[in-house]
């Protein structure tokens, strides 16, 4: 679920650039919380609306009761410092993050320096230019 709630935030993010998603999983929902953080170009996009409930719609019939709880700008539920965002700023390849991230927990690494050559080099076989990153340290 969080690779493709992942995807579906990049999409997002792209098309619209005013808007930030913030999502993480809570183990006392048993599920992921996801956080739409937006400027006021929000109120009026009707594109962003049914994009956001289409997908919205698409994760509870896959899902059911698993699926991902949402709301906007903090109003249901506060995620904590530690949430995944993303932004136009901030968006990522997932497959090449996913990998980063399953070989860091397969090798169980927990310095930095081994952390950040293999995000290098997941960075350096990206093929798509416009895709950046922000690190936060």
């Amino acid at each position: 679920m969080k690779d493709t709630i992942l995807k579906w935030a990049n999409e997002m993010v792209q098309n619209y650039p005013w808007l930030t998603v913030k999502f993480e999983y809570n183990q006392r929902f048993g599920t992921f919380l996801v956080d739409f953080v937006y400027s006021i170009e929000y109120q009026n996009n009707e594109d962003f609306h049914r994009d956001a409930l289409g997908f919205n719609d698409k994760m509870n019939e896959f899902y059911c009761d698993d699926a991902p709880l949402f709301t906007d700008n903090g109003k249901l539920f506060t995620l904590s410092d530690s949430a995944i965002i993303i932004s136009s700023h901030t968006y990522f390849d997932c497959g090449e993050i996913s990998s980063f991230f399953r070989l860091q927990e397969a090798f169980n690494w927990s310095t930095a320096s081994a952390a950040t050559t293999v995000l290098s080099e997941c960075v350096n076989s990206l093929t798509n230019d416009s895709i950046m990153f922000d690190i936060a340290a």
